[in-house]
């Protein structure tokens, strides 16, 4: 799979990766202009974790393995879960930089 450290998905703004987080990623993606088709798709946490423990997550990806990154809080996770409650599927690359590009 595509690795974590020094990833733009990992240690970029925080809404992707909340995103990321609370539904889920299919397809290929592109991580330091490097493609990565496993074929696999990135399961949702939205279910089965609450804000707290995704910004703990994400508190350690951001900070481990080289990274080095702003922390940001449970908040954040409320916010985008309310946003994206009625989504059903993951995520793809292109709906989330294209999302990302116009915002």
């Amino acid at each position: 799979g595509p690795p974590l450290t020094n990833s733009e998905w990992v240690i970029g703004g925080p809404s992707i990766l909340a995103k990321v987080l609370l539904h889920g990623l299919m397809g290929p993606i592109t991580v330091d202009n490097n493609k990565y088709d496993t074929g696999m798709i990135m399961p949702s946490f939205a279910q089965s974790l609450n804000d707290k423990e995704l910004a703990q997550i994400s508190a350690y990806i951001r900070n481990n393995w080289g990274n080095q990154a702003h922390v940001f809080g449970g908040h954040i996770f409320t916010k985008i879960r309310r946003e994206t409650q009625d989504r059903k599927l993951p995520y793809t690359e292109a709906e989330l930089i294209n999302r990302a590009n116009n915002n």
